[in-house]
C-alpha cells in the first residue's frame, strides 16, 4: 500500500509519455518504469493530480498543499478568514515560493499558509500541466521542506517520506474506515482505527490482506446501518 506514494510504475500513452518524458508504447496506454531522474513518483507525481490541482496557467503550491494536507495527512485547514486578500501579484523577477513568503509574512496569512504550502512546494519542479521543469523560468526552483521534521527535496523524496510517515499511514486506514462504514466522521472509533493500523503493519502493508480481515471482523459486520435519506434508499 506503501507504494502509493513513491511507486516508479505507471501508465501511459502517446500524450502521456511525451509530458513525462519516456518513449510511448506502440499503442493505447502502456505501462512504463519511471528513471531515477524522472523527478516524479507515486500519485503526487500524476499529471492529472498535479493539473487537478493547479492554477489554469501555473501551479499553485497552495492548492496543492490543501488536497495533500487533507487526503494524505487528515489535517483539513481552516477557512481563509473574511476579508483576507487571497490573491498574490504577479512579480517575474521572484519565484512562486518566494511570493508565496511574502504572502506569509502576514501573520493572518502565515497561521494558516504555514500548514499546507510546504507540502504543495515540494511539488513545484512539476508545472500546471505535470511536467517536469528544471527552472521556474530563469529562476532556481527550492522544493526542500519537511514532514514531521523528516527532511525532502523534491516530489520523489517527498513520497518516500511520506511512504515512511506514520501519520499518512493513520490517515490512509482512518479514511478507509469512514468510507467502508458510511460515517462522516469516524473520530468515535479510534480504538478501531488504531487496531487497523496494526493489522496493516502486521500483514506487511499489503492492502489486500487487510480488507480480507477487516471484512470479518466487528468493526465492518457490527458497523452502524448509515442513515435513509432522499435519494438515498
Amino acid at each position: 500500500m506503501r507504494s502509493l506514494f513513491d511507486s516508479n510504475q505507471t501508465f501511459v500513452d502517446a500524450n502521456l509519455a511525451t509530458l513525462y518524458g519516456v518513449a510511448a508504447p506502440a499503442s493505447g496506454f502502456g505501462q512504463i518504469t519511471l528513471g531515477a531522474d524522472a523527478g516524479r513518483a507515486g500519485i503526487l507525481g500524476q499529471a492529472a493530480v498535479l493539473a487537478g490541482h493547479s492554477q489554469p496557467s501555473r501551479t499553485s503550491p497552495t492548492r496543492r498543499g490543501v488536497f495533500i494536507s487533507g487526503t494524505f495527512l487528515c489535517t483539513e485547514p481552516p477557512s481563509p478568514p473574511p476579508g483576507v486578500i487571497t490573491t498574490i501579484p504577479d512579480n517575474p523577477s521572484l519565484t512562486t515560493r518566494q511570493r508565496l513568503e511574502q504572502h506569509r509574512a502576514n501573520p493572518s496569512c502565515a497561521s494558516c499558509h504555514a500548514l499546507f504550502d510546504p507540502y504543495g512546494m515540494a511539488l513545484e519542479h512539476l508545472d500546471a500541466i505535470g511536467k517536469y521543469r528544471a527552472t521556474e523560468g530563469t529562476l532556481t526552483i527550492d522544493s526542500t521542506g519537511a514532514l514531521d521534521g523528516v527532511a525532502f527535496d523534491g516530489e520523489a523524496q517527498f513520497g518516500a517520506v511520506l511512504r515512511q510517515s506514520p501519520r499518512a499511514i493513520s490517515c490512509m486506514v482512518s479514511n478507509f474506515y469512514r468510507d467502508v462504514n458510511a460515517l462522516e466522521d469516524a473520530s468515535a472509533d479510534t480504538a478501531q482505527i488504531d487496531a487497523l493500523g496494526q493489522t496493516l503493519t502486521a500483514k506487511n502493508y499489503v492492502w489486500r490482506d487487510l480488507v480480507a480481515e477487516f471484512v470479518a471482523s466487528d468493526a465492518f459486520r457490527s458497523a452502524p446501518a448509515p442513515a435513509v435519506t432522499a435519494g438515498n434508499p
